[in-house]
């Protein structure tokens, strides 16, 4: 399509301000990619590896922020619990960052990381929860959720919701509230 067919097309005319033409433009696009309404089945949850190979979700209304941030942003303080790795200064708030992983009490394998994928969990205060890898959103329909299976480890079981079976693995469904009530935060 050539120009001139453009502006028939919107029926433009020579003389046309910028907010007009620009209207016209944003109105002729969005007419033409109309995007059918989908219909989404189930609550929506933020997917991430825990773990190598070890796929996790938790509840979208439990998670502030996911993001990406450089191991230089993270504060190390010593004489903490080995799950913690430190504070950041998030948006003018102080926030601890825990590897999930070992909180949990899971076996970690260490590797030198330049960056940290982390959900910041909210429950009251707010958590940074470094994970393996951030995936995005996945929508699991209440018949989809299961209680843990034998094979997972049975130290996760107080920390699931619930298992569910995607893609033909098994996804653990964390509990973002019995996560922040863990025995390494109620030490004094």
């Amino acid at each position: 399509m050539n120009p001139w067919q453009v502006n028939e097309a919107l029926h433009l005319k020579r003389g046309d301000s910028c907010r007009s033409i620009y209207y016209a433009v944003n109105t002729q696009f969005v007419k033409t990619l109309a995007i059918p309404e989908r219909q989404v089945i189930g609550d929506a949850y933020l997917k991430f590896q825990l773990a190598p190979r070890v796929p996790a979700v938790i509840a979208v209304r439990s998670v502030e922020e996911a993001t990406v941030l450089p191991v230089s942003e993270v504060t190390a303080i010593p004489n903490m619990p080995p799950c913690m790795l430190g504070l950041v200064n998030r948006r003018n708030r102080v926030i601890w960052i825990a590897n999930l992983v070992r909180l949990l009490g899971m076996p970690v394998l260490e590797r030198p990381r330049a960056q940290y994928s982390m959900v910041i969990v909210k429950a009251g205060s707010a958590l940074g929860l470094m994970v393996d890898d951030i995936e995005g959103i996945v929508h699991l329909p209440a018949e989809a959720l299961s209680p843990p299976p034998p094979q997972v480890n049975p130290i996760l079981v107080p920390y699931l919701k619930a298992c569910a079976v995607q893609d033909d693995q098994i996804v653990l469904v964390l509990d973002a509230e019995a996560v922040l009530q863990s025995s390494v935060f109620q030490r004094s």
